[in-house]
């Protein structure tokens, strides 16, 4: 059996502190069962859905790297890279635009 050292002993009811208050928190706010955890994912996700810069985003995370950031958020980024691939479509004339009928 793997025992935590004593050094980290302490840190673990402030860990349950932290999740109980959250669980109040959360129910008061009428929010979904969730972990703090997914809240910082929805965070960053929803950061990169509305263009905030990868870098920026990273900052808020802590992470030292953007590249880290944009591989965990990359499903994020395949749905803005469908939607700009969408958007092109709708931008670009067609023959039928150009003759002044629709399609």
């Amino acid at each position: 059996m793997v025992r935590p050292s004593k050094r980290w002993l302490p840190a673990w009811p402030r860990l349950q502190a932290v999740r109980s208050h959250w669980q109040r928190l959360r129910a008061v706010a009428g929010l979904s069962p969730m972990r703090i955890h997914d809240l910082r994912h929805a965070h960053a996700s929803l950061l990169l859905a509305g263009g905030t810069p990868m870098q920026l985003i990273a900052d808020q995370l802590g992470h030292a790297n953007p590249g880290l950031t944009a591989k965990v958020y990359a499903h994020v980024l395949d749905s803005q890279r469908e939607a700009a691939v969408d958007r092109m479509g709708e931008l670009v004339p067609t023959r039928r635009t150009i003759a002044g009928t629709s399609s």
